[in-house]
């Protein structure tokens, strides 16, 4: 197999996990000043970590809200108990021929490590990188594991679902792949935004892997 690294996105990419986080900011937001927030509304937050989307949410120190966030989410991911279908195979298949394998996500450590551990995948990564309360850093992150591999970056592909996750790899130097199988992707937008090939099924990411391409 060509590639010796893959670094995947988590919401939307490895788990159909975007509407647990809705879900959990909306009940939280809920309990703590009684608005109700729509799914557009949680989204346009996004980029910071979990604790950086309720400081700006609700001002101040936001732990004790956080700490209702992550048991609310843990509560919500029911409405996610597996992986998107195929992509623990494949995780297993790539590890298997020697491909490293690494998690770069917006989520907080501790939302990351919940989801993970949920959709039974929390030992397959090596690597998780977690976002952070003040501001996007996924740019940083895939420096870091790229730094941690010793790895050249043509030889890594970056597998999200969202424009930000193509702009983070093209500028860290890796491949872009985008992932359109959640229904919250946009196939259009990951092409526009530099996507060097975008799949709508995981089946199609596992093919093109297969092939080295």
């Amino acid at each position: 197999m060509y590639w010796s690294g893959l670094i995947f996105d988590l919401d939307g990419t490895v788990a159909d996990t975007l509407p647990v986080s809705y879900a959990a900011f909306r009940r939280t937001i809920r309990e703590w000043t009684g608005a109700t927030l729509t799914n557009a509304e949680i989204h346009g937050r996004f980029g910071p970590s979990e604790e950086g989307v309720l400081a700006g949410l609700l001002g101040g120190d936001p732990r004790t809200a956080y700490d209702l966030f992550l048991k609310l989410y843990a509560l919500e991911h029911r409405r996610c108990p597996h992986a998107f279908p195929g992509l623990t195979e494949l995780i297993g298949e790539v590890r298997r021929a020697g491909v490293r394998c690494a998690i770069v996500t917006g989520k907080g450590a501790d939302a990351a490590a919940i989801t993970l551990d949920r959709i039974g995948l929390a030992q397959a990564f090596e690597r998780v990188e977690a976002g952070s309360a003040g501001g996007a850093v996924k740019l940083e992150c895939m420096q870091r594991v790229l730094a941690d591999w010793g790895l050249p970056p043509e030889r890594v592909a970056s597998i999200g679902d969202f424009p930000s996750d193509v702009r983070a790899a093209r500028a860290a130097g890796l491949t872009p792949v985008g992932a359109a199988w959640a229904s919250t992707a946009n196939r259009a937008v990951l092409e526009e935004a530099g996507a060097e090939v975008v799949f709508d099924r995981v089946d199609q990411l596992a093919s093109w892997l297969a092939q080295g391409c």
